[in-house]
């Protein structure tokens, strides 16, 4: 069993102001390192967040083209393509085009002439 004396100088040496301040300085120097590590955790959780909302929108963009791509494989497909993209037809096809019924004169409504969207004049018409 340890005597009294000794007893006392342990407790003495390890509630001393010095030896206090300095578990102290650890204790926020540990609380440092756990904060910086919480950061990089929170950076990388809204990163992963973010790619995760990406990959879903890539997905979803490959089987868009998936399924374009198999669509312009077939011969139909095609030929569709053809027809919206460039306005021609198959020889002996006719083309219809429908138009409004004409209006009744209440119904009658002026149309406004197209004017150059910029609302310049071209330089050879200055004078106008």
């Amino acid at each position: 069993m340890m005597s009294f004396d000794k007893h006392s100088a342990l407790n003495h040496l390890l509630y001393s102001k010095i030896t206090i301040f300095l578990l102290l300085v650890v204790v926020i120097w540990l609380g440092k390192g756990v904060w910086d590590r919480f950061q990089v955790e929170r950076d990388t959780f809204l990163k992963r967040v973010e790619v995760e909302s990406e990959l879903r929108t890539l997905k979803d963009r490959r089987d868009v083209l998936e399924a374009r791509v198999i669509y312009l494989e077939e011969e139909r497909g095609v030929e569709a393509e053809i027809r919206r993209n460039f306005d021609v037809a198959r020889e002996g096809e006719t083309m219809v085009v429908l138009l409004n019924s004409p209006a009744t004169s209440s119904e009658s409504k002026e149309i406004a002439p197209i004017h150059n969207i910029n609302n310049k004049k071209p330089w050879w018409r200055f004078w106008d």
